[in-house]
Formats: structure tokens, C-alpha cells, sequence
């Protein structure tokens, strides 16, 4: 424990091996020693869960338990898509009017489009790869009588798709089944309430009679699951003797939690985006929000080189353009090292499709990120330090670069996914559609992007204005370093 408190960062077990013995908090007689920590924090994990002082928050990476860090779920213990027939809306059969609009939508009269004669039912592998498809999805939002709202964090046994994966949700339910719908058409709801019920079962105890109301639709075209799901908000409510330690029935649902609507809006950069809209909408739309914050909040001993990742306009463009004007750090442009290996030139603000098509055929050779990493290198020591580089996306590259400086400090920047839209339309030469944005960030170059904060020793949630941005890294890199 002395060493993570002392790093205030998360380790690999190599790195919390060796300072201990360097410390001397541990005096080692065995051949692996390694291999004794590894297994005793694993234990730690696995015997005390989310009461455990320690936490994964990366493959073979570990810190001290806390809300500064998201919990690591690892992708082997995922279970697969269901083999399950679902329900679905045709693109064409739903009102103009949803599928041109962004979040969250007012209750409509779901029977004018939902009906029998409208729905149509796919097995739902086969429904995950069709785009002309909308899969029901009920979302429902549990409330207690003390004001308090019922939350989780995915679990290693869910089927959602890996970028939901250890994400905090509000949403209890799922994908309506073919089943749900039987001798429901007369009330005109597609089934949706029956498959609420049904999920509310089975993923929790100790309910009874629960009467759920729809309050609204999640539209939501900007990633190819929202492009591919329609979700039906509905609204219930929680008997009130109902707690948190006997409730859970699935491996799926873990931690939780009984909180706060101001709670929520402080934490709201712990949760899926369908979770964020509704915060923002439903459950805390009178409280204030966090624009900007950085955990955790004393940044790691000797950081003179930092790699600043993310998704597509989440923000660390942006950021690494500030710091290097204001604060006169240096400044690596990993597309700029890219460009002459594959033999392209810069797109600029405009379509970068055929860049990202050359980068991707580059990173996936034997020797891609060996050689960008060799690339990004040797810009780094051209530049004054401190110095930023912005925008490495794979795992390899970073691993390749970290051989070269043992202290890289890597810096992820994160958004809720309608923020980096309007980040994404304000720095295009036009304005950008949806469907741009959604085709840009789901390239198969940029899927390693997101779990890149898995391996980040900072995480910087962006939700606010520029000048919001640069000052919450300026605190955190004028605090003192632990």
C-alpha cells in the first residue's frame, strides 16, 4: 500500500515490486517475487470485490481503491452476444423526427409507429451488424422513496459492448425479445414494459409490484450501437425497505449503489453516455455540473515527456495547442510523424478517411509501431521539455515509446460523446454530420483509442470551455508531484 500512495498513480506489478524492495518495504528471499505480489493483490480483489483497498485499472495494472480511477473489466470474462431473437424498428418506419435528433426526446405516443405491423424480429448477431435496423431497448430508471436513485457498474459477465464495460449506468433492462411483445400490441408498447418487468426480475431482488411509466426516447446516432438501438426510457419506483447488499441477482450488475441526485451530477464522468443524457435531463437537471476536472490530482514524479490520447475531438488536440502557446511546453504531432511513413500529406480539417485507411494498413505491420514510436522519439529530443505528444492510438506504440522514456506520463482526455461532436463540427471545414463523426471514430484505426485510458496515468474529463480545459491541467501540473 505504501507504494501506490506514494506513486498516486496505478503501477504495473513490476513497478510496485521494485519500489518496495527499493523502499524497503519488502525483503524478498523468492525467485519471483513478482509473481507473490501479483497473485496477493489478485486475491485481495477477487475474496473483498469493491471493498477491497486495491483495484485493476488495467491489464496487469494496479492502484489504491477510488473514485479517481475506472475500474478495470477484463474483455476475456465478457459474455458473448446472446443468441436471442429481438425486436426491431426499420429506420424507415421511424418519425423523421427521432431519427434526426441527438439525446433525449419527450414521451411520444409510441403506438402512431410501434405496433405489429411495424416491428420486425432478427436474431440479434445478426441484428448488431445491420444498420438499417433499430433494436428496442428498455432503460429503466429506479428511484427510491428517500429521493435517492439506484445505480451499478457493468460487470465482467455483461454482453454489452466493450466500450460500456465497467461504465456506471443509471439504466436497469435490455433488448426487447420476440417473446416480450406476445399479447402486448393492444396496450401499443412493442412489449417494452413486459420486457422491463422481466429484466428488473431477474437482475435484481427484493421487488414487488413495481409500476413503471415511460418518460421519454434516447435517440443517439453518434456511435454504431446508438446508430443500431432505439432505447424507451421508462421510470419506476423502489419499495421502501429495498437496500443495496441483498439485491444483486446477475454477475452483470456489480457495485450498487443507492445515491444522491447532487451526487450523480459531481460523478456524472463515471457513466455511459445514455446515463450522462439522462442525468443532465431527468435526474439531476437542476444541479450543477462539472465542466472540467483531472484525477488524479497530484501528477506523477519526473514527467518531463507526456503522451495526451483520446477519442476523435474529445479535447486533447485542443489542449496540447494550449499548453504549448501558453505554457511554451514542446510539441509532437503524432500525424505529423505518420505522415511521411506513409507517404501522405496532411488532410488537415478535412476528410482524414483515406489518412486513417494508410495509418491503419502502417500500425498493423510487424514493424508499424516500432517504427513510429523511432519517429516520435526522435521529434521528442528535437523539442524543449516538458513536451506533449498528441494523439498516439495503439497499444504497441505506446509500449514501443514508454522502452524509449520510462517516465512518459500519459495523459487521457475524455468527453461525453454530444460535447466532442461540437468539438468535431467547430474544427471541420463544414458543418459535420453525425454520420461523419460516428464513421471517423469508429475507423478500425482509432478502436484501440478508448481503452488507452486504461493505461493512463491521468484522466481528464472535458465538459467545459477551452479556458476551463487549460486551467484544470495548469492546477494539476503545478501541484506538488507524489
Amino acid at each position: 500500500m505504501r507504494v501506490l500512495e506514494e506513486a498516486g498513480k496505478p503501477l504495473t506489478v513490476d513497478q510496485i515490486t521494485q519500489e518496495a524492495v527499493r523502499g524497503g518495504y519488502l525483503v524478498h528471499a523468492g525467485e519471483t517475487p513478482t509473481n507473490s505480489m501479483r497473485a496477493r493483490i489478485s486475491e485481495d480483489i477477487r475474496r473483498r470485490r469493491f471493498h477491497s483497498r486495491f483495484q485493476r485499472t488495467g491489464p496487469g495494472r494496479f492502484a489504491l481503491r477510488s473514485d479517481e480511477f475506472p475500474e478495470y473489466v477484463a474483455p476475456p470474462l465478457a459474455r458473448g452476444i446472446p443468441d436471442e431473437v429481438v425486436t426491431c424498428v426499420p429506420r424507415d418506419r421511424i418519425p423523421t423526427g427521432v431519427i434526426a435528433s441527438f439525446g433525449l426526446l419527450e414521451a411520444i405516443d409510441l403506438s402512431d409507429w410501434l405496433n405489429q405491423q411495424s416491428v420486425v424480429f432478427e436474431e440479434r448477431p445478426r441484428a448488431e451488424t445491420l444498420d438499417h435496423l433499430k433494436q428496442l431497448v428498455a432503460y429503466v430508471i429506479l428511484r427510491h422513496p428517500n429521493g435517492s436513485i439506484l445505480t451499478y457498474r457493468r460487470g465482467h459477465l455483461s454482453s454489452a459492448h466493450p466500450m460500456l464495460r465497467g461504465a456506471r449506468c443509471l439504466g436497469f433492462g435490455g433488448h426487447v425479445q420476440a417473446i416480450d411483445t406476445q399479447d402486448l400490441f393492444g396496450i401499443g408498447d412493442a412489449g417494452i414494459v413486459n420486457t422491463a418487468t422481466r429484466e428488473l426480475y431477474e437482475e435484481l431482488s427484493g421487488l414487488s409490484h413495481l409500476k413503471l411509466k415511460t418518460i421519454g426516447l434516447i435517440s443517439d446516432e453518434s456511435s454504431l450501437e446508438g446508430l443500431r438501438h432505439l432505447g424507451v426510457v421508462l421510470e419506476g419506483e423502489l419499495p421502501e425497505g429495498f437496500t443495496e447488499e441483498r439485491s444483486r441477482r446477475e454477475r452483470a450488475i456489480n457495485d450498487l449503489k443507492l445515491r444522491r441526485p447532487e451526487e450523480i451530477a459531481q460523478s456524472w464522468h463515471e457513466y455511459e453516455f445514455w446515463s450522462q443524457l439522462l442525468i443532465r435531463d431527468v435526474v439531476a437537471p437542476g444541479h450543477m455540473l462539472p465542466g472540467c476536472l483531472l484525477r488524479p490530482r497530484r501528477r506523477p514524479v519526473r514527467t518531463q515527456v507526456l503522451a495526451v490520447v483520446g477519442e476523435i475531438a474529445s479535447g486533447k488536440t485542443t489542449l496540447c495547442e494550449l499548453v504549448t502557446e501558453r505554457l511554451h511546453f514542446g510539441r509532437v504531432s503524432t500525424r505529423q510523424c505518420l505522415l511521411p511513413l506513409i507517404n501522405q500529406e496532411d488532410f488537415g480539417t478535412a476528410g482524414r478517411t483515406d489518412f486513417q485507411r494508410a495509418a491503419q494498413k502502417f500500425i498493423s505491420s510487424t514493424s508499424g509501431p516500432r517504427r513510429l514510436a523511432d519517429a516520435i522519439a526522435k521529434s521528442v529530443r528535437a523539442q524543449t521539455l516538458p513536451c506533449l505528444v498528441d494523439g498516439i492510438r495503439q497499444h504497441a506504440t505506446l509500449t514501443e515509446l514508454r522502452a524509449q522514456f520510462p517516465d512518459l506520463t500519459v495523459v487521457y482526455v475524455d468527453s461525453s460523446r454530444d460535447h466532442a461532436y461540437r468539438n468535431f463540427t467547430t474544427r471541420s471545414e463544414h458543418q459535420a454530420t453525425l454520420a461523419e463523426f460516428r464513421e471517423a471514430r469508429s475507423h478500425p484505426v482509432e478502436e484501440e483509442v478508448a481503452s488507452l485510458r486504461l493505461e493512463a496515468d491521468a484522466y481528464l474529463y472535458n465538459a467545459g470551455t477551452i479556458d476551463e480545459l487549460f486551467s484544470t491541467f495548469t492546477e494539476w501540473w503545478a501541484s506538488p508531484s507524489g
